[in-house]
C-alpha cells in the first residue's frame, strides 16, 4: 500500500472509542467477591477471542495459517459465525463461535508482500455480497513487508505504535511473530520482553492481538501451548491458541485444536480451504486423536508417493 494511501484512508472513518488502561488498586477478598464482570468483552463467542487478549494461530510451515487468519479477519468485520462451526442438538443448532463485529482490523504481514496478499484477499472479497465487500474495503487495512517494525527496537516499537495510532484498529494481526524481532526465540528473557511490549500495546491503545507463529519441529509428547516454537515465555502470555494441522492436503482438510485459558474446553474440529474463495469453512467434528494421526499419516504417504512419481 502506498504511503499516501496509508496516511489518508484512516482519516475518512470516525475514530472508534478505545478502552483506556484501568486504574490499578488492591482489593480485599470481600471486595473481590462483590465484583461483577461483563460478558460484553467477548469478540468471538465461547471465549475464543476477548477484548484485550492475545490469540495465536500456530501450525507447522505450509499448513494454511494465513488463509485461516484471513477468514478470521474478514469475519471480525462482517460478523456472523466463525468458520460456520455448529453443533446439532435434538431440536436446535448451536453456532459455536458467534462474532461481534469490530470497527477496524489491521493486518501487518511480513512474508509474501502486497501482490500475493492482494490476490489472496481478492478471491475471498469477490465471494461476498456487495454490502459486506463495502465494509471490508474501508475497514480492513494491510501493511506489508515493513521490516523496520520490531518489538526489540525502540525505533521499531515507536513506528508500530505510530501506525496503530493512525489506523486505530480494534484488532491487530501480526504475521508471523518471528519477523517482528531479531531476538533469540529460545531465550525466555528476550521473548518475555517482546510479549511485555505486546501487552503494553494492548493496554495503551485498546487493542486485541492475533499472532501467527510456528509450532516446534518435534511435537512428540507435547500438547497445548507447549507445541509453540521457542521459549516458554511466549506460551505463558497467550490467552487463546488455534493449532492447525493439514491432515489431507489433496482435499485441503485442516484439523483445528483449540486451547483456552478461560472457558469450557472445545473438542477438535475440521475445516476445509475452499480453493475458489480461499475461505476456510467448517468440515465437521473430529473424532479421536487416533483419527487425526491416521489422516496425517495418510496425507504424508500421499505426498511422498506423489513426489516419487
Amino acid at each position: 500500500m502506498p504511503e499516501s494511501a496509508n496516511a489518508t484512508a484512516p482519516q475518512k472513518l470516525p475514530s472508534p472509542t478505545h478502552p483506556t488502561r484501568p486504574a490499578t488498586r488492591t482489593y480485599s477478598l470481600g471486595e473481590l467477591r462483590e465484583l461483577t464482570f461483563s460478558t460484553e468483552h467477548e469478540i468471538i463467542g465461547n471465549g475464543l477471542l476477548c477484548q484485550g487478549s492475545i490469540m495465536v494461530v500456530a501450525a507447522p510451515p505450509k499448513n494454511y495459517k494465513s488463509f485461516v487468519t484471513n477468514t478470521i479477519a474478514f469475519q471480525l468485520l462482517i460478523g456472523g459465525h466463525l468458520f460456520g462451526v455448529e453443533r446439532v442438538h435434538a431440536r436446535t443448532t448451536e453456532h459455536l463461535f458467534p462474532v461481534k463485529p469490530v470497527e477496524r482490523v489491521l493486518l501487518i504481514e511480513q512474508e509474501i508482500g502486497l501482490r500475493d496478499t492482494r490476490e489472496r484477499l481478492l478471491e475471498f472479497h469477490a465471494s461476498l455480497p456487495l454490502s459486506e465487500r463495502t465494509i471490508l474495503d474501508s475497514h480492513l487495512f494491510v501493511r506489508s513487508c515493513d521490516y523496520d517494525l520490531r518489538f526489540d527496537s525502540a525505533l521499531g516499537i515507536q513506528k508500530i505504535r505510530a501506525i496503530v495510532h493512525e489506523v486505530k484498529p480494534s484488532v491487530l494481526i501480526l504475521d508471523p511473530l518471528i519477523k517482528f524481532h531479531t531476538s533469540d526465540e529460545n531465550s525466555p528473557s528476550e521473548m518475555g520482553r517482546i510479549m511485555l511490549e505486546l501487552r503494553r500495546l494492548i493496554a495503551d491503545l485498546g487493542l486485541t492481538i492475533i499472532l501467527l507463529h510456528h509450532t516446534g519441529k518435534s511435537e512428540e509428547g507435547k500438547d497445548g501451548l507447549d507445541l509453540l516454537r521457542g521459549a516458554s515465555s511466549i506460551a505463558g502470555d497467550i490467552d487463546t491458541g488455534l493449532f492447525l494441522h493439514v491432515t489431507n492436503r489433496n482435499a485441503s482438510i485442516i484439523w483445528v485444536d483449540i486451547v483456552l485459558r478461560r472457558g469450557k474446553p472445545i473438542k477438535p474440529f475440521k475445516i476445509r480451504l475452499n480453493h475458489q474463495t480461499l475461505r476456510t469453512e467448517f468440515h465437521g467434528w473430529a473424532k479421536e486423536i487416533s483419527d487425526y494421526k491416521s489422516d496425517k499419516l495418510l496425507s504424508e504417504v500421499r505426498e511422498v508417493t506423489s513426489a516419487e512419481q
